[in-house]
């Protein structure tokens, strides 16, 4: 009876942690969905605070002060957020939305944090964490590539759920027919999950031993890159690069560079076949490849995200790089036509702002990198590394920090007990 009761909870944690990260609401009474969602999330929280505030305090005393930092520079990010459109008349408060959302998703995780300590784990709960995060990421990449090939279940599903116009547009062009999930249209967000989920996984394995089920499971995270968007692939394959290097330099791990090799040449071999056998893939593999081999025959790695992205950074006015001009988004588009994650908030409200939220996440990191070497020195540095890497890879691109800063969360809090 034990033994189903442990069963029914870790089911309850893979259901909760992927509608966390891939949420989605049926198409009948959205807006009373949402706020059911929301009250869930906040309420957990709320009721279950002690476990945060427990695991707050039994963190060494450096955490503690990291995390005091991060809260203090939070604090002054959502204060000036807050006044920016007053300060400026502008009184485009779209922004705040941006904020909420980050919120709620930070709520939501710690929730799945305090689920895990309550339920599952008490000690160690960033190992439960990091597995539920990979095999939630899989399913979601595994249904997309159910969507891909048979067109009919997507097309039932997506009848089922809300999206809003502008995604559901997207259903009829081709070059988005690898980005659909559970949750309707899947692309940026969608694509740092999976990159995420490639970092933990790469943590795991050298916590512990590389095998072939563990290079597979890299293999479908990867795939999930190349299916909701190009630069999550290249952040992803960068991590990849450097963990071999790595691995033979500092961790004499020689296996790890022999395993990378030959899956290389078997995935090389697997392309090969499916590029010429399907269609739909072939239309997904010329979509994700398209900048390397614009780079290889004109010299250049140009295609339409990479182009646009040039003309999305320059140089505002002093004022504008101080303050910020108080907008987010006009017309219906972000200020100015920028997607950058690094010109959209200096944008809005300055510079400031930018130092004590990216400040923030420097010491959250700094935080992780304590917890986490406590296992073993050498492999928090190269996990931290890897998120630092591709948090900035991801803000050059759009914006990410809110992700990033709810996706290490459990990994802050969490009690890890000193390698002896």
């Amino acid at each position: 009876m034990m033994i189903k009761i442990i069963t029914l909870k870790k089911w309850l944690l893979f259901a909760f942690l992927f509608f966390v990260l891939f949420r989605f609401y049926f198409n009948v009474g959205v807006a009373v969905q949402k706020l059911a969602f929301f009250g869930f999330f906040l309420g957990y929280f709320l009721i279950n605070f002690n476990v945060i505030y427990r695991a707050f305090c039994n963190q060494v005393k450096q955490v503690r002060w990291y995390i005091s930092i991060f809260l203090l520079f939070y604090f002054f990010y959502f204060l000036i957020i807050i006044i920016a459109p007053i300060f400026h008349q502008t009184y485009e408060f779209t922004y705040y939305a941006k904020f909420l959302y980050f919120t709620i998703l930070s709520v939501a995780v710690l929730d799945v944090f305090i689920f895990i300590k309550k339920n599952i784990q008490k000690a160690n709960a960033h190992e439960v964490y990091m597995n539920y995060y990979i095999k939630v990421t899989i399913l979601y990449i595994l249904i997309s590539y159910i969507f891909l090939f048979v067109p009919t279940v997507k097309e039932f599903w997506i009848g089922l759920i809300y999206q809003d116009a502008g995604r559901t547009n997207f259903i009829e062009q081709a070059r988005y027919i690898t980005r659909w999930g559970l949750a309707g249209f899947s692309g940026y967000p969608f694509t740092i999950i999976c990159t995420f989920a490639f970092i933990f996984q790469i943590h795991i394995i050298n916590k512990t031993k590389v095998n072939i089920k563990n290079i597979i499971i890299l293999l479908i995270l990867f795939t999930g890159n190349v299916m909701y968007g190009r630069i999550g692939m290249v952040a992803s394959f960068l991590c990849a690069f450097v963990w071999v290097l790595y691995s033979v330099v500092a961790l004499k791990k020689i296996k790890i560079f022999m395993y990378f090799l030959t899956i290389l040449a078997l995935a090389v071999s697997a392309l090969t076949y499916y590029y010429f056998t399907s269609p739909e893939f072939a239309l997904m593999f010329d979509w994700a490849i398209a900048p390397f081999v614009n780079l290889i025959t004109t010299g250049e790695m140009n295609n339409g995200s990479v182009d646009s992205l040039q003309d999305m950074y320059f140089m505002p006015s002093d004022e504008t790089l101080l303050l910020g001009d108080g907008k987010y988004m006009v017309d219906g588009h972000y200020y100015m036509n920028t997607d950058a994650g690094f010109m959209r908030l200096m944008l809005y409200s300055g510079v400031f702002t930018q130092f004590f939220l990216y400040g923030g996440v420097l010491f959250l990191l700094s935080a992780v990198y304590n917890n986490l070497r406590k296992e073993s020195k050498k492999i928090a540095l190269l996990t931290v590394m890897f998120f630092l890497g591709a948090f900035l890879v991801f803000e050059y691109k759009g914006e990410m920090f809110y992700i990033l800063i709810a996706t290490i969360l459990p990994l802050v809090f969490s009690a890890i007990p000193k390698k002896v």
